[in-house]
């Protein structure tokens, strides 16, 4: 690339405010997929950081 690597960032579905001592924010993504032959909606929900950066995701199958 050009001038060096650049950062695309996801549309967040949902993003709340960021807390101003962690500097993270709660934040979800909606994808369609394909299950079953049918669109469903998979959402991954997890804590961004000032960047747009995922800076915790939750581990697969854990409840918050």
């Amino acid at each position: 690339m050009v001038g060096g690597p650049h950062t695309v960032l996801p549309a967040f579905s949902r993003i709340g405010y960021f807390d101003p001592v962690s500097k993270l924010a709660y934040a979800e993504v909606d994808t369609v997929v394909k299950k079953g032959g049918h669109n469903a909606i998979e959402t991954t929900k997890g804590y961004i950081n000032e960047k747009g950066e995922w800076a915790i995701l939750p581990a697969e199958g854990s409840k918050w």
